[in-house]
C-alpha cells in the first residue's frame, strides 16, 4: 500500500488500497480494514 504509516502494532494507517492490495493484505497479517474516505455525494457537497 501507497503512504504506509505504522501507528503501532495492530494499527496502520495507509492511502487508498487498490482490488489486488486489498486481497494481498491477509497474507501480511492484516485482519481488518476501516474506510474513512468520504461518501462521493459529502464530498461533492464540501468542495462546492
Amino acid at each position: 500500500m501507497k503512504d504506509r504509516i505504522k501507528i503501532n502494532d495492530r494499527i496502520t494507517s495507509a492511502s487508498q488500497p487498490s482490488k489486488e492490495e486489498i486481497e494481498k493484505l491477509p497474507q501480511q497479517g492484516f485482519k481488518s480494514v476501516i474506510n474513512l474516505r468520504a461518501s462521493e455525494g459529502y464530498v461533492n457537497w464540501i468542495c462546492m
